[in-house]
């Protein structure tokens, strides 16, 4: 999917998909969207856009001044219940990418040192969003000298 990379078999991540972005998901198999966006951030509602195309979708509300871990624990539930293949999005992705690493760094019991390569690895250029890097280390099992 164009502006939207594959970061693992089942997972898409990217920034505001487009319709004809939706369209393409559902194409290669998409089956559920996962919104990082709070109402408001757009003009037309993302439930609406995605219900219009067929694909499943969840919100989880993630204003960047409060990130929480509950909302990591919210995206796993979501993927826990809901058909993968997935597309995760925000605004621009990051988001989205620092909620997913998150939630991996957590899972695979990453180091901060892991959870930094796995963020240039997957390329969204998070690690020059402070906040967002700091939360998905924050997570992530303490490095020992």
């Amino acid at each position: 999917m164009r502006l939207h990379k594959q970061v693992r078999p089942d997972v898409y991540i990217g920034p505001q998909p487009t319709m004809d972005q939706l369209y393409e998901a559902r194409y290669v198999g998409i089956r559920t969207v996962i919104d990082f966006r709070v109402p408001g951030e757009t003009a037309i509602p993302n439930a609406l856009l995605n219900s219009n195309v067929g694909l499943s979708y969840i919100n989880i509300p993630v204003p960047m001044e409060r990130l929480q871990v509950r909302s990591v624990d919210q995206l796993d539930t979501a993927m826990a219940l809901m058909p993968g293949p997935y597309l995760l999005h925000c605004s621009t992705g990051q988001r989205a990418a620092a909620l997913f690493l998150a939630s991996q760094a957590r899972r695979h019991g990453w180091t901060r040192q892991n959870t930094l390569a796995e963020m240039a690895a997957i390329g969204f250029g998070i690690e020059d969003a402070r906040r967002l890097t700091e939360f998905a280390c924050d997570i992530a099992v303490p490095d020992f000298p």
